[in-house]
């Protein structure tokens, strides 16, 4: 059971950093 949760947690801890990549990419593109 814990092999299953410790990648659910990284994914899930690392999700507001790869939102926010995402984010300043779209509005950097959508400047241009």
């Amino acid at each position: 059971m814990t092999k299953i949760k410790i990648p659910f947690v990284i994914i899930f801890s690392y999700c507001p950093v790869f939102c926010w990549l995402y984010f300043s990419m779209r509005n950097s593109l959508l400047r241009r």
